[in-house]
């Protein structure tokens, strides 16, 4: 084994990746299930209805699956970094993410201001994008030192495909800010949205598996 400490690394963003796609389960069950709850809840009735309950376990279920696979991306980027500086940027981009999450929900939770949580979102999701073109960045490098010509074209496919997704996503939601507050922005950011979940969705299973193939390589 050549990178010991990129293999050891990826074998736990490998798995984070896995928990958080499986969070995204229960989060959706949730926020289907919250549609069917009462607008208005008697607050003065103790008692929860089966809905609002099984809506709480799901929604710490996904809370809890997050953070486990929070804390195995961070503890994997420190190990990666000590053998691929692209792995070190990713976790450098990792911890600026973190701190950015914590500093966007105080914000909010002072202020509430739309267009501010709407920058911090904005925000959240480059650093996203960065941090799995870091990724991608650094398997690439290694696969070239291994002479895995696959591995080097799948990076170059998926980086393609990131793209793909992540700009004309961007150009509509440009376009729902400039016609906000009409039926158009609405119908347009609820088909986009739509879309760009199930174009993620893809790129999630085709990244899992890319993160699984590398693991394969660098344990040989």
């Amino acid at each position: 084994m050549r990178f010991p400490n990129a293999c050891k690394g990826l074998k736990k963003i490998f798995f984070a990746e896995l928990i958080s796609l499986i969070a995204l389960v229960p989060y959706a069950v949730s926020l289907v299930l919250i549609q069917f709850l009462p607008e208005e809840i008697d607050k003065n009735n103790a008692e929860m209805l089966p809905a609002e309950v099984v809506v709480t376990i799901l929604s710490i279920l996904s809370l809890v699956m997050m953070t486990v696979a929070y804390v195995l991306n961070v503890i994997g980027y420190v190990t990666a970094s000590k053998d691929n500086e692209s792995f070190k940027k990713a976790m450098l981009l990792t911890i600026a993410g973190m701190v950015l999450t914590v500093v966007s929900g105080i914000m909010e939770n002072a202020n509430g201001n739309p267009i501010l949580t709407n920058t911090f979102d904005s925000m959240e999701n480059i650093l996203d994008l960065l941090i799995t073109l870091m990724t991608i960045s650094g398997i690439v490098t290694l696969s070239v030192t291994y002479g895995d010509l696959r591995m080097v074209e799948s990076g170059k496919a998926l980086f393609k495909f990131l793209f793909a997704i992540y700009l004309p996503t961007l150009i509509a939601y440009v376009f729902v800010y400039l016609l906000r507050n009409t039926r158009s922005a609405a119908i347009l950011a609820v088909t986009v949205t739509f879309i760009s979940f199930a174009l993620n969705t893809v790129y999630s299973l085709l990244y899992l598996r890319y993160l699984y193939r590398a693991v394969n390589m660098l344990e040989e």
